[in-house]
Protein backbone atom coordinates (compact mmCIF):
# COMPACT_ATOMS: atom_id res chain seq x y z
CA UNK A 1 0.00 0.00 0.00
CA UNK A 2 2.87 2.35 0.73
CA UNK A 3 4.32 1.75 -2.72
CA UNK A 4 0.91 2.33 -4.33
CA UNK A 5 0.51 5.60 -2.44
CA UNK A 6 4.00 6.72 -3.41
CA UNK A 7 3.45 5.87 -7.09
CA UNK A 8 0.12 7.70 -7.25
CA UNK A 9 1.63 10.72 -5.46
CA UNK A 10 4.61 10.83 -7.82
CA UNK A 11 2.45 10.50 -10.94
CA UNK A 12 -0.15 13.08 -9.92
CA UNK A 13 2.28 15.37 -8.06
CA UNK A 14 -0.24 15.64 -5.22
CA UNK A 15 -1.30 13.91 -2.02
CA UNK A 16 -3.95 11.87 -3.84
CA UNK A 17 -2.13 8.57 -3.32
CA UNK A 18 -2.08 8.95 0.44
CA UNK A 19 -5.68 10.13 0.47
CA UNK A 20 -6.74 6.99 -1.44
CA UNK A 21 -4.66 4.53 0.63
CA UNK A 22 -5.47 5.85 4.12
CA UNK A 23 -9.10 4.56 4.17
CA UNK A 24 -7.86 1.11 3.14
CA UNK A 25 -5.30 1.17 5.96
CA UNK A 26 -8.06 2.33 8.33
CA UNK A 27 -10.33 -0.56 7.33
CA UNK A 28 -7.51 -3.12 7.46
CA UNK A 29 -6.50 -2.13 10.98
CA UNK A 30 -10.13 -2.13 12.12
CA UNK A 31 -10.76 -5.57 10.60
CA UNK A 32 -7.53 -6.93 12.11
CA UNK A 33 -8.55 -5.70 15.55
CA UNK A 34 -12.05 -7.22 15.36
CA UNK A 35 -11.47 -10.58 13.62
CA UNK A 36 -10.74 -12.48 16.83
CA UNK A 37 -13.48 -10.74 18.78
CA UNK A 38 -16.14 -11.48 16.19
CA UNK A 39 -15.11 -15.03 15.35
CA UNK A 40 -14.48 -16.40 18.85
CA UNK A 41 -16.49 -13.99 21.02
CA UNK A 42 -13.30 -13.35 23.02
CA UNK A 43 -12.83 -9.97 24.67
CA UNK A 44 -10.56 -7.47 22.98
CA UNK A 45 -6.98 -7.45 24.26
CA UNK A 46 -4.45 -4.61 24.37
CA UNK A 47 -3.27 -5.31 20.81
CA UNK A 48 -6.82 -5.17 19.46
CA UNK A 49 -7.58 -1.94 21.31
CA UNK A 50 -4.34 -0.42 20.05
CA UNK A 51 -5.05 -1.40 16.43
CA UNK A 52 -8.64 -0.16 16.61
CA UNK A 53 -7.52 3.17 18.08
CA UNK A 54 -4.72 3.41 15.53
CA UNK A 55 -7.21 2.84 12.72
CA UNK A 56 -9.14 5.93 13.76
CA UNK A 57 -5.98 7.92 14.54
CA UNK A 58 -4.67 7.29 11.02
CA UNK A 59 -7.99 8.24 9.40
CA UNK A 60 -8.51 11.41 11.42
CA UNK A 61 -4.82 12.33 11.48
CA UNK A 62 -4.41 12.22 7.71
CA UNK A 63 -7.83 13.80 7.23
CA UNK A 64 -6.86 16.84 9.28
CA UNK A 65 -3.31 16.99 7.87
CA UNK A 66 -4.56 16.82 4.28
CA UNK A 67 -7.22 19.39 5.04
CA UNK A 68 -4.48 21.76 6.14
CA UNK A 69 -2.11 20.87 3.29
CA UNK A 70 -4.74 21.06 0.56
CA UNK A 71 -6.83 24.00 1.72
CA UNK A 72 -4.28 25.88 3.83
CA UNK A 73 -6.66 27.51 6.28
CA UNK A 74 -3.88 29.37 8.05
CA UNK A 75 -2.18 30.63 4.90
CA UNK A 76 -2.80 34.02 3.43
CA UNK A 77 -5.18 33.84 0.48
CA UNK A 78 -3.85 35.21 -2.79
CA UNK A 79 -5.86 37.23 -5.27
CA UNK A 80 -6.95 35.46 -8.44
CA UNK A 81 -6.63 31.92 -7.08
CA UNK A 82 -9.86 29.95 -6.74
CA UNK A 83 -9.87 27.82 -3.60
CA UNK A 84 -12.06 24.70 -3.59
CA UNK A 85 -14.56 24.23 -0.81
CA UNK A 86 -13.53 21.62 1.76
CA UNK A 87 -17.07 20.58 2.71
CA UNK A 88 -17.22 17.34 0.72
CA UNK A 89 -13.74 16.34 1.85
CA UNK A 90 -14.63 16.83 5.52
CA UNK A 91 -17.91 14.93 5.21
CA UNK A 92 -16.39 11.93 3.42
CA UNK A 93 -13.02 11.57 5.18
CA UNK A 94 -13.83 12.76 8.68
CA UNK A 95 -17.46 11.67 9.08
CA UNK A 96 -18.61 9.02 6.59
CA UNK A 97 -15.60 6.64 6.57
CA UNK A 98 -15.32 6.38 10.40
CA UNK A 99 -19.11 6.12 10.68
CA UNK A 100 -19.17 3.21 8.22
CA UNK A 101 -16.48 1.42 10.24
CA UNK A 102 -18.32 1.90 13.53
CA UNK A 103 -21.67 0.92 12.06
CA UNK A 104 -20.43 -2.22 10.32
CA UNK A 105 -18.63 -3.53 13.40
CA UNK A 106 -21.56 -2.71 15.68
CA UNK A 107 -23.93 -4.66 13.43
CA UNK A 108 -21.48 -7.56 13.12
CA UNK A 109 -21.07 -7.71 16.91
CA UNK A 110 -24.85 -7.56 17.36
CA UNK A 111 -25.23 -10.49 14.95
CA UNK A 112 -22.41 -12.35 16.70
CA UNK A 113 -24.19 -11.87 20.06
CA UNK A 114 -27.41 -13.25 18.55
CA UNK A 115 -29.24 -9.99 18.98
CA UNK A 116 -28.21 -9.23 22.56
CA UNK A 117 -27.12 -5.71 23.43
CA UNK A 118 -23.88 -5.48 25.36
CA UNK A 119 -21.37 -2.81 26.35
CA UNK A 120 -19.59 -3.11 22.97
CA UNK A 121 -22.68 -1.73 21.24
CA UNK A 122 -23.71 0.77 23.89
CA UNK A 123 -20.34 2.22 24.90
Amino acid sequence: MIIAAWLICSITKSYLGITLVVPFAHYQLAIFSQIKTLSTDAPMGPLQYTCFGLAYAIQYGWGLANLYLTYGFFRKKQEGIVYPTPGTYVVVNLIVIPFITSSVFSVLKWIDNKGKMDRFLIG
